[in-house]
């Protein structure tokens, strides 16, 4: 029986583009997440050690396409009181404010201003 050519590199084709197009999605989704992320460290209060900007990173999620904007962790994780033994990501503190500081808050109306354009 012949085989007809056009039919293999249509299938073949098919095989192909939902690769192409997740690795396309994919790079549109780590730009938009960049970008925010970019954002946050530009508006975000930089205190001594600047820890609070370092802290600012994209990671991967758990699904493919899913990545997480993230801040604070382990270079801005503190104890509460010298002695304590009690963690404190200050991250929170800055974002949300607490009893003898205020709210300076990066993270939410930096998501808040890209959430549109990252969403097209």
């Amino acid at each position: 029986m012949a085989r007809n050519l056009s039919v293999d590199q249509f299938k073949d084709l098919m095989v192909r583009i939902p690769k192409a197009v997740a690795e396309e999605l994919d790079a549109g989704v780590w730009e938009a997440a960049e970008k925010l992320a970019d954002t946050q460290r530009s508006v975000v209060r930089v205190g001594k050690t600047g820890n609070l900007k370092a802290s600012i990173r994209v990671e991967h999620g758990k699904r493919p396409l899913q990545y997480l904007v993230k801040a604070g962790g382990k270079l801005t994780t503190k104890e509460v009181r010298a002695g304590s033994g009690k963690p404190y990501d200050y991250s929170l503190g800055t974002e949300f404010g607490n009893e003898q500081v205020g709210a300076r808050p990066f993270f939410w109306p930096s998501y808040r201003l890209t959430k549109r354009n990252s969403k097209a």
